[in-house]
């Protein structure tokens, strides 16, 4: 051999592979989850709407903007585009 002092690794096994796929998974999971709060804090910005910090927070200041009619939020805003104007 070329090189005496190389370490092998052994291969992973079947259960280990599958740990670390979920552990990706979940990663990733995380990240979009993440990303859709920023957007969502950087959307509201725009309005005038000063949003938390953290998800617990964001989430149960959602439904209290979606009920405040004075906050600026457009009936399309609220919808979250679901209403159609042909």
């Amino acid at each position: 051999m070329s090189r005496p002092n190389m370490r092998f690794v052994k291969p992973k096994t079947v259960s280990q592979q599958d740990i670390q796929a979920v552990h990706r998974i979940r990663q990733e999971l995380m990240s979009h989850r993440t990303a859709k709060a920023n957007q969502i804090r950087g959307l509201v910005t725009e309005y005038g709407i000063v949003a938390p910090l953290g998800l617990a927070a964001l989430r149960s200041a959602i439904p209290c903007w979606l009920e405040v009619a004075e906050n600026g939020l457009t009936d399309r805003h609220r919808l979250g585009g679901k209403r159609r104007e042909w």
